[in-house]
């Protein structure tokens, strides 16, 4: 009898943890208002709310035994209050502490960078840079250390419970908020992660890609014209090794 494993994963994303949020508050989820008989203690459904830390711990400790999770990105809060705007520090807090919650309980997570998982959201230039670098020693108990990572946000990783390679993409390089960056020519870090990614897909038996931004093009700011072409390009040259691909983003499946 042939006993054949069944690989089991949990793709996870955009938590966007608010360490300011207060239970029974104003709109902005970082006041107090006495009056208020909901204390909301896991959040503010439909509302500009992000997640208290009760929500993201809960969400993680609740997690199944699985192989491994995907991560795609995004631990830090949205910029949504005038009065108490985000820090680079903050924003460093927020992703070490997701990343300690999920060291706690002894989980294999890939992880991907999100527009707010830098700061200030959405820019970030080509590396090696000081942001990648954080980056790196952040989520390096899970992924190691890579240098494509300290270089540009990206890796890849063979999975032994999946029996596939997982890689992890920075889509930021490709993302049309990015003032960093231009669209995909020349000397461009985006074009150095298609290089990469080609390498990489051409050596690898099957893959899984998991990212942040999905591929769409710049109608709605996700991919610049350029690099969203060589994007589908790459993919229908490799379609016959991936085997799923997984981005956050757009909050919806």
């Amino acid at each position: 009898m042939l006993l054949v494993h069944a690989a089991t994963f949990v793709h996870l994303t955009d938590l966007h943890l608010d360490l300011l949020f207060q239970e029974g508050t104003d709109p902005a989820c970082h006041v107090k208002n006495q009056k208020l008989k909901n204390r909301n203690h896991y959040g503010r459904p439909k509302s500009q709310c992000d997640s208290p830390q009760a929500l993201v711990e809960d969400t993680i400790y609740q997690i199944p035994t699985v192989d491994c999770i995907f991560f795609t990105g995004d631990s830090s809060r949205h910029d949504r209050d005038d009065i108490r705007p985000t820090t680079e520090q903050e924003v460093k807090t927020e992703i070490s502490l997701v990343a300690s919650i999920f060291q706690l309980r002894n989980l294999t997570v890939y992880p991907t960078i999100g527009n707010w998982d830098i700061f200030p959201q959405d820019n970030i230039p080509s590396g090696p840079n000081k942001q990648l670098q954080f980056l790196s020693e952040a989520w390096g108990p899970f992924i190691g250390h890579q240098e494509s990572f300290l270089k540009g946000g990206y890796y890849s990783i063979y999975d032994n419970n999946l029996q596939m390679d997982i890689i992890s993409m920075n889509t930021l390089y490709w993302f049309g908020y990015n003032e960093e960056i231009n669209d995909c020519k020349g000397k461009h870090p985006g074009i150095q992660q298609f290089q990469w990614l080609d390498q990489q897909l051409s050596s690898s038996k099957g893959a899984i890609l998991i990212g942040h931004v999905p591929p769409m093009s710049l109608t709605n700011r996700n991919y610049l014209p350029l690099c969203y072409e060589q994007y589908m390009d790459l993919i229908f040259k490799h379609q016959h090794k991936i085997r799923g691909q997984y981005f956050g983003h757009i909050n919806s499946n």
